[in-house]
């Protein structure tokens, strides 16, 4: 399903370890993702958990906008659900 958030400084995605922690000089910082925690606007974003023990989330999403307020990420995200 297509999703888009705004994420303000230093919060995430509701159920997700993915959180903006802010502008630097090296790009917009999150955290909860793999690997090097920077992104420039254009970049990919990608987060996998669980939202709950049955229901796992892939989200693909790419870094819209970004100051030092907040960031806009835009993508889709990928459910599965198990009994």
């Amino acid at each position: 399903m297509p999703v888009a958030y705004t994420l303000p400084l230093n919060e995430g995605v509701a159920g997700t370890g993915l959180r903006y922690e802010g502008k630097s000089a090296e790009g917009a910082r999150f955290a909860g993702v793999e690997g090097y925690p920077y992104r420039q606007t254009g970049d990919s974003v990608r987060w996998e958990g669980y939202l709950r023990p049955n229901v796992a989330v892939r989200q693909d999403l790419r870094l819209l906008q970004y100051d030092e307020h907040s960031a806009r990420v835009g993508g889709v995200a990928h459910l599965w659900v198990t009994p």
